[in-house]
């Protein structure tokens, strides 16, 4: 083992204290990455779990429709203009579900990186009559509830 000098050791000490001091500078730049990236996975996850909330009700909603119009059919006849409306509805709820299914499987798809998403001009007046239409639709049920 050869003997140092007093300069030789100062130095060497100097180089030490920097490589520390370096990696301990390193260390704090990746804890604030690793803290950076714990927020975004938390804000993630907290808007996955909002996404599945929401997705639930849309097929829920729907669901429950289809069931309730179809269910009245084995309480009581109607009469034929009555049963086309009824029928009518449930084939509208129907359509809404696999719609709000196909956003699911599409959304699962595009997080998987399988599929980019595609843009469309959207004529808002026809949504909006559309819209509006279901709704009278649906105000004019054959079926009153039960009391």
């Amino acid at each position: 083992m050869k003997k140092m000098t007093d300069e030789e050791l100062i130095e060497e000490i100097r180089q030490r204290f920097e490589f520390n001091h370096n990696a301990l500078n390193d260390m704090r730049a990746m804890t604030r990455k690793l803290e950076s990236m714990n927020e975004k996975l938390k804000d993630s996850e907290a808007l996955k779990s909002q996404f599945l909330s929401n997705v639930r009700n849309e097929i829920i909603n729907p669901l429950s429709a289809i069931m309730g119009l179809s269910g009245q059919f084995f309480d009581r006849p109607c009469d034929p203009e009555s049963c086309k409306k009824t029928i009518r509805m449930i084939y509208s709820e129907a359509f809404n579900l696999d719609y709000q299914l196909q956003n699911v499987f599409m959304a699962a798809e595009l997080e998987a990186g399988e599929t980019e998403p595609a843009y469309a001009m959207v004529e808002i007046g026809n949504v909006l009559d559309s819209s509006i239409d279901k709704l009278v639709e649906n105000s004019e049920s054959p079926f009153q509830p039960r009391r």
